[in-house]
């Protein structure tokens, strides 16, 4: 298999993201890198799955050429943690590979493969180096967000390095991310423009269900007035016939 793997390697019809590891071919890009600029990459990834937990599995720990894995069982919440680390950023497949060592990893001790669908991310922190680009009097640059998101700019060798810190709603957000379809900087307006449409929901449904709670009032006063209005006719009626 490894003269065939080779074979394959140099014809350019597998890749070899990690030592002693191979993947499929994946076309990455839509244009959105700029001349002199790579691709954003992961550089550590947090992700969780909740399942049935039987007791007395340890702490997982692997490392795979310069990818770190990390796999906490948690058994008083139900929940399996996963820690991918690389220093110096996964790109698309090493990321699809260290996700699926993780899966492996989670089906051999729980008997259950999860799916790209039910994991949970947690925290995602990406990298993007602009070649030939360095910032001058300031070493370091860092700008937090409210929204729980935050960049932070520092010179390396001969480019300048922006890491984000965000928190994705799903893995297929983070493979587009990887694909190179969209920047640092706009994950970071994504994750801001989602979070003032969801304001934004929380307040319409906020008027709306005051607008409810109003028409209950009005409903209520109504038949109040109402039950009254029949107990006066009620108590006419009987005085009369006492009379009578």
């Amino acid at each position: 298999m490894r003269v065939y793997c080779r074979r394959l390697l140099k014809k350019g019809h597998i890749r070899q993201p990690i030592p002693q590891l191979y993947s499929t071919v994946t076309k990455t890009g839509y244009g959105g890198a700029g001349v002199g600029e790579r691709p954003p990459r992961l550089q550590n990834f947090v992700v969780q799955f909740g399942c049935s937990i039987p007791d007395g599995i340890p702490t997982v720990k692997e490392r795979f050429g310069s990818v770190g894995l990390r796999v906490l069982f948690g058994r008083r919440h139900q929940r399996v943690t996963g820690y991918l680390s690389c220093p110096e950023g996964m790109d698309l497949n090493t990321f699809i590979l260290a996700l699926e060592k993780f899966k492996c990893v989670v089906a051999s001790r729980v008997g259950v493969f999860p799916s790209d669908s039910v994991l949970m991310p947690l925290r995602a922190e990406f990298l993007e180096d602009f070649q030939n680009v360095r910032m001058n009097f300031v070493k370091c640059l860092t700008v937090d967000s409210f929204l729980g998101s935050f960049e932070k700019l520092y010179n390396k060798k001969n480019s300048l390095r922006s890491e984000v810190h965000v928190q994705p709603d799903s893995v297929e957000a983070i493979y587009t991310l990887l694909k190179g379809g969209v920047t640092s900087y706009h994950i970071v307006q994504l994750v801001s423009l989602m979070l003032n449409r969801l304001e934004e929901l929380l307040e319409s449904v906020t008027i709306q269900a005051e607008g409810v709670q109003g028409l209950h009032r009005m409903i209520f006063d109504f038949l109040e007035r109402w039950d009254k209005r029949n107990e006066i006719k009620s108590s006419r009626t009987c005085g009369r016939s006492l009379k009578s």
